[in-house]
């Protein structure tokens, strides 16, 4: 649940067990986990409390999972040093301002301690239980971010399942994207998919209006496939995923909500000076578009980026039909030198 104080009051009123309840500053309302008492089901506690609490948005706390595919490849060598993906690391930073434009990543960690990322991660905390954890996913998405040289703050939102696979709660990410409004990182990449959440839904709006641009996945389900969240929210620039030759992801999901499209299909992960694996989805297509935004601010030296979006819908390369269509959206935005580098 999210509302104002008196909507926990309520709830606790009623006599439902609160797990916890966090100030969410930016928005100057309380996320609230509320546990469904014994034989009652999600659907009727959900019921019950819209009539206690009518003034909040109460959702369950579902999962969302990132989406990628990881293709092993022969060993081959690059000439730069590469990162060291899956461990363990954190950083603290007591920096408020950046001299760089800073894009906010909401994934997994990422292992700040990597030759890629040790300079340019400036914010790391972990939202999920088991706190900070470094994965390639994270990585990845961070290294992309940053190809065109801006800072990185990282929120960690993801845990594992009893079967070891990442999941990440609503709860978590809420949490994480009023921790980058708080450090006045306000262009945020989510490369994360899952279902409509009223709760998630908020908040996305109320970072929205409060100047956030949120860049997301546009998912990895099928053409076919229902849309994804956050990316189908309004106000979200979805992306979408295409190989070197501009054919989209056959993965990708499709639909009215898709903004653009980046190269996403077998993107090389570095293992030090080795190439351990190539990467597709829609997961690492979204950071190359918010690392282009953050450039293109960073660039005209203002904070609002309207203009920076009608300026990326003109110059994007057109790969469908002509203008804005359900499968590329404005079309191809192009590499950051430093990814294409690594690409060749």
């Amino acid at each position: 649940m999210i509302g104002r104080a008196e909507a926990l009051a309520a709830v606790r009123a009623a006599g439902y067990t609160v797990i916890s309840a966090q100030q969410l500053g930016a928005f100057d309302e309380t996320l609230v986990r509320i546990r469904v008492n014994e034989g009652d089901s999600i659907e009727r506690a959900l019921q019950a409390l819209s009539a206690i609490a009518p003034n909040a948005d109460l959702a369950p706390n579902h999962v969302f999972r990132p989406s990628q595919e990881v293709v092993p490849t022969e060993t081959s060598s690059r000439s730069s040093s590469g990162s060291s993906l899956g461990s363990r690391a954190g950083v603290k930073s007591t920096a408020k301002e950046y001299a760089k434009p800073t894009i906010g990543v909401i994934d997994t960690g990422a292992d700040n301690t990597s030759s890629d990322l040790k300079s340019v991660v400036v914010e790391a905390e972990g939202f999920a239980e088991g706190g900070y954890t470094a994965r390639t996913h994270g990585t990845v998405v961070a290294q992309i971010a940053s190809a065109d040289g801006a800072h990185i703050a990282v929120a960690d939102v993801f845990g594992v399942d009893a079967d070891n696979r990442l999941i990440a709660s609503t709860d978590a990410i809420a949490r994480a994207i009023d921790w980058h409004l708080g450090k006045h990182v306000v262009l945020i990449n989510i490369s994360i998919e899952g279902p409509d959440n009223a709760v998630l839904a908020h908040v996305i709006r109320r970072a929205i209006a409060k100047g956030a641009v949120i860049i997301a996945a546009a998912g990895n389900n099928g053409p076919a496939a229902s849309p994804v969240y956050p990316a189908a929210y309004s106000g979200v620039i979805a992306v979408t995923a295409v190989d070197d030759e501009g054919r989209v992801y056959p993965r990708a999901n499709r639909g009215n909500y898709i903004a653009f499209a980046a190269f996403g299909v077998r993107v090389p992960v570095m293992n030090g000076d080795t190439t351990a694996a190539k990467v597709s989805g829609t997961s690492f297509a979204a950071p190359v578009v918010a690392s282009e935004i953050a450039r293109r601010l960073a660039a005209s030296g203002r904070r609002d980026a309207a203009p920076v979006l009608i300026s990326m819908q003109r110059d994007a390369v057109d790969l469908g039909s002509p203008g804005r269509d359900n499968i590329f959206g404005w079309g191809l935005v192009a590499l950051p030198r430093a990814v294409a580098a690594m690409t060749r």
